[in-house]
């Protein structure tokens, strides 16, 4: 159960909202039938792990900016196009 705090001029009001369950599976949305080597695997699996924590509807489980950019998605350089 999520709680969701809204405000109607100087009132504010706390809508409960149900859990709301994973329809998709982006992982394999992302990959599809491509047959990746196991360091690109692991890439695309970061960027889930990023997405999910990026989009979560929980304010208190979204990653902040500073996480963000500390994720390994981010911070894992690519083999063969690194930057200085």
């Amino acid at each position: 159960m999520l709680l969701k705090t809204l405000f109607c001029g100087k009132k504010e009001k706390i809508v409960v909202m149900p859990a709301v369950k994973a329809i998709r599976n982006l992982q394999q949305e992302l990959v599809a039938d491509q047959n990746l080597p196991d360091d690109q695997h692991r890439k695309v699996t970061q960027l889930k792990d990023l997405l999910e924590h990026m989009f979560s509807l929980d304010p208190t489980k979204r990653i902040s900016l500073n996480q963000a950019l500390c994720h390994p998605f981010i911070q894992e350089k690519k083999s063969g196009n690194e930057l200085n």
